[in-house]
């Protein structure tokens, strides 16, 4: 089966001949070069690989690529151009955790924050670690969870080329999180998903009450959500990308075809075959083979 490493990177570390000499050799692979963009993202094919499951490669690929500070995906060289994006939403579509921002601007950054990482690493269940933010965040106002969203939450760079240039290209983008409607709502309307998904804030007379609606929107969810919604429109897993940083993107991170790790936590780059860690969101249409001509 031919396979595409894709390597990305920015004008600020230019990949060159001798670049990927060091890959090769490193790898102990002699691979057909084919350029994406000069100097900026290319393709490495081969067909000397058997296995579609190969942790062993992917984390020799993984310690040269971050030595030479250098974004990648591993994949079969078919169903490259995917029909179906998923994308997690806080520190991946945008550069915040939502509610670590409430509690900043509430003074409750510290306590809330801590129990986000705690959960981030995989260390408490999500749901768990939610509903215990939540209950912190009782009495914030519709007004000041706007004032939230307009002063402190940003999008990613490379965001908005992501999702316009899939869309212009017939692929169907979802936006699904862990974090808030309210949040997700904006943030899909800005940067135009397809739809959005994400947990249900309680408010009572224009403030919270620090519950939830329920069921809660978290890994398992999410996997779902993925199933549910590929199954509707046809799209098999090997037509999916996923994108995400966290424990509670892992099942959708795996069952994609692509599923790319962006700046993320250990806990998930295991299981993603590509990851984004020096450049931005513009490096996942990289690894779907489009130049910057194609781009929206």
């Amino acid at each position: 089966m031919e396979k595409i490493l894709t390597l990305a990177t920015n004008q600020d570390n230019i990949i060159s001949s001798e670049t990927i000499e060091v890959i090769e050799d490193y790898l102990e692979i002699k691979f057909k070069i084919h350029w994406i963009e000069e100097g900026i993202a290319c393709d490495l094919i081969t067909s000397k690989l058997n296995s579609d499951e190969n942790k062993d490669l992917i984390k020799k690929i993984e310690i040269i690529c971050n030595k030479l500070k250098i974004d990648w995906s591993l994949q079969a060289a078919a169903n490259r151009r995917k029909k179906l994006l998923f994308c997690d939403m806080d520190s991946t579509i945008i550069g915040q955790e939502c509610i670590d921002e409430i509690g900043r601007y509430i003074g409750k950054y510290d306590k809330i924050s801590e129990i986000t990482e705690e959960a981030m690493q995989g260390k408490l269940t999500f749901n768990e670690a939610l509903e215990k933010r939540v209950r912190m965040l009782k009495d914030v106002s519709e007004d000041e969870l706007e004032e939230i969203y307009k002063s402190s939450i940003k999008l990613n760079k490379g965001a908005n080329i992501l999702i316009s240039t899939m869309r212009k290209h017939n692929a169907y983008t979802v936006l699904i999180s862990g974090g808030f409607t309210f949040f997700t709502s904006r943030i899909a309307s800005l940067i135009s998903f397809n739809e959005h998904h994400a947990n249900e804030l309680i408010f009572k007379e224009k403030k919270l009450t620090g519950e939830l609606e329920f069921p809660i929107l978290g890994s398992n969810e999410k996997y779902n959500k993925l199933i549910k919604i590929s199954k509707k429109m046809n799209i098999s897993n090997n037509d999916i990308v996923s994108i995400g940083d966290g424990a509670n993107d892992i099942k959708m991170i795996e069952h994609s075809n692509l599923g790319i790790a962006y700046k993320a936590k250990p806990i998930l780059k295991y299981y993603a075959n590509s990851q984004i860690n020096h450049t931005d969101l513009i490096s996942a249409l990289y690894f779907q083979g489009f130049s910057k001509s194609e781009f929206a």
